[in-house]
């Protein structure tokens, strides 16, 4: 297999995302995680059901597919970690909304906190490792299939995904 080269270009934080900030004027405490799972999750539900993805690190909630974007939740168990990996043609914003843990971009590991914003794009390599419950939205480009995987300790290298679904 060949292995595209990660771009060498650090990760950035999106300068017009609002920063997380305490009453008191500094970095606000991440949240609890299970306890606001349940909050986040009511606030996504509508009237049309989600699409509910069990993963072996947690699962996804698929807020919105189109021809031009797709919106997920996901929830990642404490312990657990996605794949390495890149995408050759799809682009993604992360926001981080509560658990603790770590992001990997190329070489770069960053603690991951609540109101962390940082796209991904293509050719990338990147990795979410969870120390507690981490839980966040991914808005990227539709090419949801474009995933390469260069480790993974759920088996899932070279294979295709064939997700459990469910509708919530």
């Amino acid at each position: 297999m060949s292995v595209l080269a990660a771009s060498g270009r650090a990760p950035r934080r999106d300068p017009d995302a609002p920063a997380a900030v305490s009453e008191a004027g500094g970095e606000a405490a991440a949240p609890a995680a299970g306890a606001e799972v349940g909050r986040i999750l009511g606030a996504l539900m509508s009237p049309r059901a989600a699409r509910v993805v069990d993963k072996p690190w947690g699962r996804e909630v698929w807020w919105a597919h189109t021809a031009r974007y797709t919106g997920k939740l996901l929830e990642v168990r404490a312990g657990h970690r996605l794949s390495l990996q890149y995408h050759r043609m799809k682009m993604e914003t992360l926001l981080f909304l509560c658990g603790a843990g770590e992001l990997q971009v190329g070489e770069a590991r960053l603690p991951i906190h609540a109101g962390m914003t940082v796209t991904i794009h293509p050719g990338e390599i990147h990795r979410v490792s969870a120390e507690s419950d981490v839980v966040f939205m991914e808005v990227s480009s539709p090419e949801v299939e474009d995933v390469v995987r260069l480790e993974d300790r759920y088996g899932r290298v070279g294979a295709p995904a064939a997700p459990a679904e469910r509708a919530v």
